[in-house]
């Protein structure tokens, strides 16, 4: 069973104890983390040694409150994007741009063609041999769009496009936060083996979204390069540590450690609400705190949850008999 608790809610409760951790400034911490793996063409976040750096900073905050807070080390396997260029035949660059799915394999080099705007099903038939650019529908959320729910993507393959280039209707400025570089695709599509995917697919915000449609206007085409590392390892880190109760049931609190770009709701908010729930069961006497408590932070959150499948294969004590609860709604 997971039990979801809001973080408002969370904070709320721990403000009423002068010496709960300033859950901002915690949180603050670790997407300072991720920005200082800032640049351009890189899915930077709390991933790979930001990651590992992003777990010793946590157990740091938890020391406090712990008798002993682990790191328990993992090695996954995964494709990683190195850099990448999406531009103009004018030399524009479109600085926004990522490859989406992130965890895509697309070919390296794709051949200078001709974008065309698609804003009907009509205009399909002018896409083979073309990049094609649309502005995708989000309803509610980034998992919510048009490109999921009409395949989009397997439309451009269809009609023999050459490139794959969408945005969505985010707020100016805003796109390192919110860019959807796996939601629109979150659908397991078994069509592409081991992720290779037949041409290339960009994301861009709204405002590089717009620079294209001028591009269209003048009849410009368009060029793209992505390189992958060749190093397909990397090491991650859990964060475990367990409060002793009256053992009379077992909760486990799950946050996770990785994240792409500032990550600071997803998941810095939900370390932050860890440390302040470890700090206040920390102020009561364990013969009043009824259950036994374990708190896990867990790495390779978008790596195919390679944190937590090695935690169950190493530790699978760790997780008998437990209740699951998450800082943040899962």
């Amino acid at each position: 069973m997971i039990w979801r608790l809001s973080i408002a809610a969370v904070v709320l409760s721990c403000a009423a104890f002068a010496q709960t951790p300033d859950l901002l400034d915690i949180a603050a911490a670790h997407v300072r983390v991720a920005e200082d793996f800032r640049g351009n063409a890189k899915l930077w976040g709390r991933i790979g040694e930001a990651e590992i750096a992003s777990g010793k900073l946590l157990i740091e905050q938890l020391r406090p409150f712990m008798d002993s807070v682990e790191a328990v080390l993992y090695t996954s396997a995964t494709p990683r994007l190195r850099d990448w260029e999406l531009r103009t035949s004018s030399g524009a660059v479109f600085h926004s741009a990522v490859p989406a799915p992130f965890d895509a394999r697309f070919p390296e080099i794709c051949p200078t063609a001709e974008i065309v705007l698609v804003e009907s099903d009509a205009d399909w038939a002018k896409a083979a041999g073309k990049w094609v650019y649309l502005e995708a529908k989000m309803a509610f959320s980034p998992a919510d769009t048009s490109v999921r729910k009409e395949k989009l993507y397997d439309k451009a393959v269809e009609h023999g496009a050459a490139g794959f280039i969408f945005s969505l209707p985010t707020p100016p400025g805003t796109w390192r936060a919110v860019v959807p570089v796996d939601k629109p695709f979150a659908q397991i599509e078994q069509k592409y083996v081991n992720g290779a995917r037949p041409i290339q697919s960009f994301v861009v915000d709204a405002e590089d979204g717009a620079r294209l449609k001028s591009a269209i206007e003048r009849g410009e085409k368009v060029s793209a390069r992505i390189s992958y590392s060749t190093n397909t390892n990397y090491d991650g880190a859990n964060v475990v540590t367990a409060m002793k109760g009256q053992g009379r049931m077992r909760i486990a609190l799950l946050a996770h450690l990785d994240s792409f770009f500032s990550g600071a709701n997803d998941d810095a908010s939900g370390l932050a609400v860890m440390v302040g729930l470890a700090q206040r069961l920390h102020t009561l006497l364990e013969s009043t705190r009824t259950a036994d408590f374990d708190f896990i932070a867990l790495g390779g959150h978008h790596n195919s949850a390679a944190g937590i499948r090695d935690l169950l294969a190493k530790r699978p004590d760790r997780f008998a008999g437990m209740h699951f609860f998450s800082p943040v709604p899962v």
